[in-house]
């Protein structure tokens, strides 16, 4: 019976990606057949070439998009979809053309910040990562609400790049400008144990510690700072605090998977 029900269940989710992917497939249909009778409407042809490379089909999006652009030069949004197409067909070059012409066209900021991340991840690909940097320090320039991702993708790019400096100055600047977020705090972190910069990255911690939010995972990682830095006594008792900290969680939430990794990883430190 139990073999039924995982059977049914296995194909039950099959058939609702089966569904979805012929839901997209009956709409690419669909706008064949309207774009066989209006080949000149632009609209169409950049709702199939979205279509198409959402489900991967890029050569025959950017088809669509070059259509799209020749007729509407105006349209930049083809250009836009057009960059995106050649990136995913490995075409960095043209890719990044493309990509040019979208911003020397945008008359928005809004529309810049979406060109220059796209100009970021083309560069990326590229094996350009301080150039992908600075695209992506533009974007966060000309966002009105700076999104934490642009923050790290920039961080990461001039990590990448071999600037680790630049990249814990640009996690700072972002954690002063859109607050405290663990996203940004956890890679600034990342970075300062990797440079050996152990007592900024204590600070960092106990600032973290303070806000009382994943309070036995930042214990680990200061005990784990403070093992290397040869200060035995101040690493077992700040790893017996995350132990004790794990110990008077909710039982709902010590017998889940991250939470048991930790403790089996504390009580493989603290018996250093």
């Amino acid at each position: 019976m139990l073999t039924h029900v995982l059977l049914f269940t296995v194909l039950l989710g099959y058939a609702g990606v089966a569904s979805a992917h012929g839901n997209v497939n009956e709409r690419i249909h669909g706008l064949d057949h309207e774009i066989a009778h209006h080949p000149k409407d632009v609209n169409l042809l950049i709702k199939r070439g979205q279509l198409l490379l959402d489900e991967g089909h890029a050569d025959d999006a950017r088809d669509d998009f070059v259509k799209a652009h020749k007729l509407a030069p105006k349209r930049i949004e083809a250009l836009y979809h057009l960059a995106q197409a050649q990136l995913m067909l490995k075409q960095p070059d043209t890719a990044l053309e493309s990509a040019n012409k979208f911003l020397q066209q945008a008359t928005n900021d809004a529309a810049k910040a979406r060109g220059f991340i796209l100009t970021g991840d083309i560069l990326s690909a590229s094996g350009k990562p301080f150039d992908a940097a600075e695209a992506y320090l533009n974007a966060i320039n000309h966002s009105q609400e700076i999104k934490p991702d642009y923050v790290l993708y920039a961080a990461n790019a001039f990590h990448a790049a071999g600037k680790t400096d630049r990249a814990i100055e640009v996690l700072n600047d972002g954690i002063a400008r859109l607050g405290s977020l663990p996203t940004l705090n956890d890679r600034v972190l990342e970075l300062e144990v990797e440079q050996k910069l152990y007592e900024p990255a204590l600070s960092r911690i106990d600032q973290m510690l303070a806000t009382h939010q994943r309070v036995p995972f930042l214990l680990y990682k200061k005990g784990l700072i403070l093992k290397t830095l040869a200060r035995t006594s101040e690493a077992k008792q700040t790893l017996a605090s995350a132990l004790k900290e794990i110990d008077e969680l909710p039982e709902s939430r010590r017998h889940t998977q991250a939470i048991e990794k930790l403790k089996n990883g504390l009580l493989a430190e603290i018996n250093f």
